[in-house]
């Protein structure tokens, strides 16, 4: 039988024999959040949990159970988006890091798909390593798209924003059957000032540089989507994928190599 890759799938005896301190967890950390008109509001789970099933199949490891919330408070006016408070969210990952070094698993990887997750989930992943005998770090599958898909996206503006070229592409690939492309629509954002740019519900650009000006999301971009999504498609979603999954799993490869600083305070 082929060797399981998803830790819920597996009996606790499969798992016992897999050798859980050489064994190395992958924990998808997502969002249910407003991701468009076109695209479903599980799109960032999706994407986390597909990303971390083909990472363990490139470089090995084991894949814990999706968590499908994340930190989504500025999109909390879009019927459906489900948002924890950042304590919340942090609890969780502890204490499932936590609960799997007790039984022996020493090295994780977290798949995030949801920048609103990240300052939480570095909390989380530093007082786990202070506390535990684990190492931990983190990927974030969008970051990677906008690099090593660049020859593929046509938008010059936005490629990365939400629900934008490259999601669209990338969600057409994983859950065709839950876009609306008759719902497609091109991203704006208001401008309160012909001196700021607005460029999603936290960012405006100023003189070329990037500050945090925080409003209500709902009015600043009714849609939920910067860039322009007409430009995504299935095909370049397959391209995209493979490219971020490949990259992914040379990075755990290295980095399951490196010990040293890199290593839990309490040391595996």
């Amino acid at each position: 039988m082929a060797e399981k890759k998803r830790l819920a799938h597996c009996t606790w005896k499969e798992v016992e024999e897999l050798g859980p301190e050489r064994t190395p967890v992958l924990i998808p950390v997502g969002a249910t959040e407003n991701y468009g008109p076109h695209l479903p509001l599980g799109s960032d789970h999706i994407y986390a949990e597909a990303v971390a099933l083909a990472v363990a199949e490139r470089a090995g490891g084991l894949v814990a159970p999706t968590l499908p919330f994340g930190y989504s408070h500025y999109f909390h006016k879009f019927p459906g988006t489900i948002t924890l408070k950042p304590e919340t969210l942090k609890g969780l990952v502890i204490e499932v890091i936590e609960c799997l070094s007790g039984q022996g698993f020493r090295t994780f990887l977290l798949v995030n798909t949801h920048m609103g997750n990240v300052p939480t989930l570095e909390h989380a992943a530093r007082e786990a390593m202070d506390r535990l005998p684990v190492r931990v770090a983190l990927a974030d599958p969008w970051r990677v798209a906008n690099v090593v898909s660049a020859d593929l996206l046509e938008t010059e503006d936005h490629p990365i924003g939400h629900a934008s070229e490259l999601g669209t592409s990338v969600i057409s690939h994983l859950a065709p059957e839950a876009v609306r492309p008759d719902l497609k629509t091109k991203g704006t954002h208001s401008q309160e000032s012909d001196e700021f740019r607005r460029l999603n519900p936290s960012r405006v650009l100023f003189d070329r540089v990037e500050y945090l000006v925080f409003g209500d999301a709902r009015k600043l971009n009714p849609t939920g989507v910067s860039g322009d999504p007409s430009l995504g498609s299935k095909e370049k979603g397959e391209k995209i994928f493979d490219l971020v999954a490949d990259h992914i799993a040379r990075f755990f490869e290295a980095w399951l190599q490196v010990k040293g600083a890199w290593s839990s305070s309490s040391g595996p």
